[in-house]
């Protein structure tokens, strides 16, 4: 299900949006299509530096930065240190599009 939805904001010691991960794809050029265990969000694809800069895993969380700096947090570490904020806007109009979109390439 497509959707242009806002992720969901959180705060630590800065504010960030985040999507917990339910499914990885590894794709035949070393990247991974990301399926997002909330079915509101499609799935999208994420590159080969990701992939092995992160590891990223299921059960832990796709995080975007607010200044658009993509990383990736075990899950038990994001839910014991990240509070979910209600309601903020997003600020990064780019990613919003992304993933509004789904998979790319």
């Amino acid at each position: 299900m497509a959707t242009t939805k806002e992720m969901p904001r959180y705060e630590w010691h800065k504010k960030t949006s985040a999507l917990k991960i339910g499914k990885i794809t590894p794709l035949d050029n070393g990247g991974a299509v990301i399926v997002p265990e909330d079915e509101d969000y499609s799935p999208f694809q994420v590159d080969i530096r990701y992939v092995e800069m992160y590891e990223p895993q299921v059960g832990g969380y796709y995080v975007v930065c607010e200044n658009g700096h993509r990383t990736f947090t075990p899950g038990d570490v994001f839910e014991r240190f990240y509070t979910k904020i209600e309601h903020l806007p997003f600020k990064n109009e780019d990613l919003k599009t992304e993933l509004s979109h789904g998979v790319t390439g």
